[in-house]
């Protein structure tokens, strides 16, 4: 049960909220795993839910934006392509 639970823990796709208790289940006894997986997991994946959305309002502006410079713009208008000679 202890390598699902590494596993999970080292997936870099799961949301902050179930990577902290799926960490605090392994620290723990074997109730504590049992717990996670009944109950933890869902109230965790609901609170990285709840963040993931609160975010989308955000808009893309609060986003990472690609460095100036890059191939498509090269350095004058950025997310732009070069024009066509």
């Amino acid at each position: 049960m202890r390598a699902v639970f590494k596993a999970l823990v080292a997936d870099p796709d799961i949301g902050k909220g179930v990577h902290r208790e799926a960490q605090k289940a392994l620290e723990g006894a074997v109730d504590d795993l049992r717990y996670f997986l009944k109950t933890g997991l869902r109230i965790a994946q609901a609170e990285d839910d709840r963040v993931a959305i609160a975010r989308i309002p955000a808009g893309p502006r609060h986003q990472r934006r690609p460095a100036r410079g890059g191939p498509q713009g090269h350095g004058r208008n950025p997310g732009r392509a070069a024009p066509l000679p």
